[in-house]
């Protein structure tokens, strides 16, 4: 297989990343996928930077085992801790996701915005600089960071409009909202899917800013600048595997990407 034909592989702890899938999806229809989910080993955010550590570079591993031509990281928290070396010593490229907090302070009107993550992610040293030189450009704003222990979980169970799913996001929202807060950064790439229940309980005037796109960018630039687009002009199509795959996993994949997503096992 000519190298430009080759899938690209996407992984993150669970089913956070299809977030990210879909949009990179969206943005390169004729590019083959392999997404990869560590369900039956997550959550990675509550976890020791070396659990995530092997867990990730595991799921690196596969993906280039099956030949991919570039590996998308589409979860924060290992994004935070092991995505530098691994685009060090992978050889592929690495796309990471990060919380657009610059970005977010850049477009605020009232200076202060809130970031939703894992607890892993808002205290990782990666998004702490990310932190740090946002706010060096942007001395006088208010970053209010939130760790949301147990949100992703919902996400994975296929609990996306539960009275306990909204009760934590309820939670999560008060420090941020409090704060005055106009803009919310998603940092984590399971909260995409309960967008529709935080902007219920936002309301209007509050932005929902998901990192995805950022990522899905950054990818095609890459594909762009090493020429490693497709050669068909058909569409493509995505290869999911899942860790620890049981009917209940299968029906939440189906539920959140597609219904005729069918899931293999990961080795």
């Amino acid at each position: 297989m000519d190298a430009v034909d080759r899938p690209i592989g996407i992984f993150d702890s669970g089913f956070g990343g299809l977030s990210v899938a879909r949009v990179i999806r969206a943005r390169l229809p004729q590019e083959n996928f392999i997404y990869a989910a560590d369900c039956g080993h997550a959550p990675w955010g509550t976890r020791p930077d070396d659990y995530v550590r092997r867990r990730a570079e595991h799921l690196a591993h596969f993906l280039l085992s099956q030949n991919v031509k570039a590996i998308v990281v589409a979860c924060h928290t290992a994004s935070a801790v092991v995505g530098d070396d691994l685009a060090a010593q992978l050889p592929v490229p690495v796309i990471r996701i990060a919380p657009p907090v610059r970005e977010a302070l850049a477009a605020s009107r009232v200076h202060c915005i809130g970031v939703m993550a894992t607890s892993k992610t808002v205290t990782s040293k990666s998004y702490l600089q990310i932190k740090s030189e946002a706010l060096s450009s942007y001395p006088n704003a208010r970053i209010v960071d939130q760790g949301c222990p147990g949100l992703m979980e919902c996400v994975e169970r296929g609990e996306l409009n539960t009275p306990a799913t909204r009760n934590l996001i309820r939670r999560y929202l008060m420090p941020i909202l409090e704060a005055g807060a106009d803009r919310i950064v998603l940092g984590c790439t399971h909260y995409p899917f309960l967008t529709e229940i935080l902007r219920q309980e936002i309301g209007n005037g509050v932005e929902i800013i998901d990192p995805a796109p950022i990522a899905a960018e950054s990818l095609h630039r890459v594909l762009t600048e090493k020429r490693l687009f497709n050669s068909t002009a058909a569409a493509g199509r995505t290869i999911f595997y899942v860790d620890d795959l049981n009917p209940q996993r299968q029906h939440v994949l189906s539920a959140l990407i597609s219904r005729e997503a069918n899931a293999r096992k990961l080795p």
